[in-house]
């Protein structure tokens, strides 16, 4: 099969292409270098939609000075564009200007699109200004329904934040595992790519809330099998380690001697209860407020990704403890009565009672062993079908059928298919897009070329294609 054109070296068109998915991928740093690169290969870049698409990545990677640079070098006036006027009032308001901030906010209110949105994020952060940065963040996440790791990271910030004045019950916990959730999605999962999870803790610790910075760390631990070590790391680094042993070994110990007590059936679930409360009333967990202790408290290991929240299930398991606990000591009660002897007849009622209790318990829990085995094992089975799928498809042209590709798929695609392009010359000023590696590869059917990096140390990885005229009619589109 012959190519329909074969590219003449990088051209402006490959490097604009790759910094217009790396936008979209939310990569702002990568997209920030791939738009510097493109000032080498052409005299002409002075175009308005990579100024605003340099100023505003320069401001939210909190550059406003390089922003201001680079939108004052602009050859565009006032009224010439809408976006232009709009980047420019966010640089001005970003560096203390408030009328151009009174202007940006009428404007996204007047027209609340994606990029007016993301201008008055940027904007706000830089002036300091976190609860309308909170407000536009939640507001990509929620309703503009943006779901890169940046504005999940970031909107993860604003809604723990805000829980902290929430008069919800138990907000707080709830806050995080709906953050933690969203976060252990992010493209290429938590394993292999930690850096928008780990942003989210580092920006809470940074605005103060050090706590919700260790609950979330706490949290993400627990929501993939093995978690990155970096996560580990952060999370240890935050939980003060011999407070939490005596903590969790007092715990532990007031639970058996509790147990000891079970006989006493309501009563005992009445004394549980009241203890309960006194202790999210009044004991802290070590580092940690009385409303973080709670929320702490609430945050059960479980794995976020089978949909569960904070506290979703206590009512309903208190509410089925209430009624079984009765039913199992009456059925104690007859069973003493038929099977007791020469024994004494409390020791009998203390044997059943204990065996009607802890059967069940057991029942539940091995169940629940045995769901969570069977949910891996499908997991895995889906995941190694993908696997082999991609492995198959891996050898086959897919310029036309997506735009970017992430992890071991496009490992396997720039490996297998794609002919290495030496990083010379004009690609040369690429190269820095990747601190862990870069490549080029150009695909021998279709002569497009695609750009990837590693992404982080975890091994996360991005391939990103260039520039393309229409299919030929050989070529499979899907989208």
């Amino acid at each position: 099969m012959e190519p329909d054109s074969r590219s003449e070296g990088v051209t402006l068109d490959d490097v604009r292409a790759w910094a217009s998915r790396a936008d979209e991928l939310d990569e702002i740093e990568a997209a920030t270098t791939l738009l510097a690169a493109g000032s080498f290969l052409t005299d002409d870049a002075d175009d308005a939609s990579v100024v605003v698409a340099r100023t505003l990545n320069f401001l939210l990677l909190g550059r406003a000075a390089e922003a201001r640079a680079t939108i004052d070098a602009a050859a565009w006036e006032r009224g010439d564009r809408a976006d232009m006027d709009a980047a420019r009032d966010a640089v001005a308001a970003a560096v203390g200007d408030d009328d151009a901030w009174v202007r940006l906010v009428n404007g996204v209110a007047r027209f609340p699109g994606v990029l007016t949105i993301f201008l008055l994020a940027a904007a706000a952060e830089c002036r300091g200004d976190m609860t309308n940065a909170d407000t536009a963040w939640l507001a990509l996440r929620d309703d503009i329904g943006r779901r890169s790791g940046l504005v999940l990271a970031r909107a993860a910030v604003a809604d723990i934040s805000r829980s902290l004045s929430s008069p919800l019950p138990n907000a707080r916990g709830r806050a995080i595992y709906r953050s933690a959730a969203a976060l252990s999605r992010v493209r290429g999962g938590l394993s292999r790519d930690p850096r928008w999870a780990l942003d989210a803790v580092q920006r809470l610790d940074g605005r103060g809330d050090s706590a919700g910075a260790r609950l979330l760390a706490e949290v993400l631990v627990s929501t993939v099998k093995h978690p990155p070590a970096r996560v580990v790391d952060e999370s240890r680094r935050r939980t003060p380690q011999p407070g939490m042993r005596r903590y969790r070994t007092v715990m532990a110990v007031a639970f058996v001697v509790a147990l000891g007590f079970v006989w006493l059936g309501i009563l005992w679930l009445l004394a549980i209860s009241a203890t309960r409360a006194v202790i999210d009333s009044h004991v802290r967990v070590p580092g940690l407020t009385i409303q973080d202790s709670r929320a702490w408290r609430s945050l059960r290991p479980r794995v976020v990704g089978a949909g569960y929240e904070a506290g979703a299930t206590s009512l309903s398991g208190w509410v089925g403890l209430l009624i079984y606990l009765p039913v199992a000591l009456v059925a104690a009660l007859f069973a003493a009565a038929a099977t007791s002897s020469s024994q004494s007849y409390a020791v009998i009622i203390l044997i059943w009672s204990a065996a009607l209790i802890a059967i069940p318990a057991l029942a539940v829990f091995a169940a629940q062993q045995a769901w969570t085995w069977w949910r891996s094992s499908r997991s895995r089975a889906a995941a190694d079908l993908t696997s082999l799928a991609s492995a198959v498809d891996a050898s086959r042209c897919q310029c036309w059928s997506t735009v970017w590709q992430s992890d071991e798929v496009a490992r396997m695609y720039m490996r297998q298919h794609l002919v290495p392009v030496p990083l010379e010359g004009d690609l040369g000023a690429v190269a820095a897009v990747g601190a862990m590696g870069t490549w080029v590869g150009e695909c021998p059917d279709s002569g497009i070329r695609w750009l990837g990096w590693q992404t982080t140390p975890e091994g996360g990885f991005l391939a990103l294609r260039g520039s393309a005229a229409a299919p030929p009619e050989w070529a499979t589109v899907d989208r």
